[in-house]
């Protein structure tokens, strides 16, 4: 479909670090890009899911909720349980993403490369995390030095609190799944 994918808190995951259309994570914990595009969204799917409250703290600060909302949940009480969605859908998210990966790319490229900048830019932000030279040494520098040292075919564990929410959009994941966390 050629859309930004924007993964909710701990299931970064869902694509690859270096897939053109991945966004990272979104909500309070996230990137700004990610944020944003929630926050600024005509069209959100939510594809097995929660907009519960690591994707909003419970705020319209990072979800637009006058955006048309279809939730997508195998858990036929799950769409719509945290957050009003527009249209419920009880389904198989892996299926139901296949389906929707048919449907014709929209010609939005001013948006599309809107998007690509706005990540260019946080790419250029996390590379100067590296060079954060404050003693003790500073947490973004940890999760820079560690991305940097780990393999491609890595299992990641996080712990609960922030360094798992900051972490899990600051690692980079090739294989899915890859990150277990709380």
């Amino acid at each position: 479909m050629q859309v930004p994918v924007v993964a909710s808190s701990g299931h970064v995951d869902v694509t690859r670090h270096d897939h053109p259309w991945r966004a990272g994570q979104g909500g309070p914990r996230g990137n700004r890009v990610a944020s944003r595009l929630t926050r600024e969204a005509d069209v959100i799917v939510v594809l097995g899911a929660r907009l519960g409250f690591n994707s909003k703290f419970y705020t319209s600060e990072f979800v637009n909720f006058k955006a048309c909302i279809a939730h997508v949940d195998i858990d036929d009480s799950a769409a719509g349980r945290y957050s009003p969605v527009e249209i419920a859908v009880q389904a198989d998210a892996f299926q139901s993403a296949q389906v929707l990966m048919k449907t014709p790319a929209s010609d939005v490229d001013p948006w599309r490369e809107a998007f690509a900048a706005d990540m260019t830019s946080l790419v250029a932000d996390r590379a100067d995390e590296a060079e954060i030279t404050t003693l003790s040494i500073h947490p973004k520098r940890v999760l820079v030095e560690i991305r940097e040292a780990l393999p491609e075919e890595v299992i990641v564990t996080l712990d609960t609190g922030n360094t798992c929410l900051q972490a899990g959009d600051r690692l980079a994941r090739y294989q899915s799944p890859d990150l277990v966390t709380p």
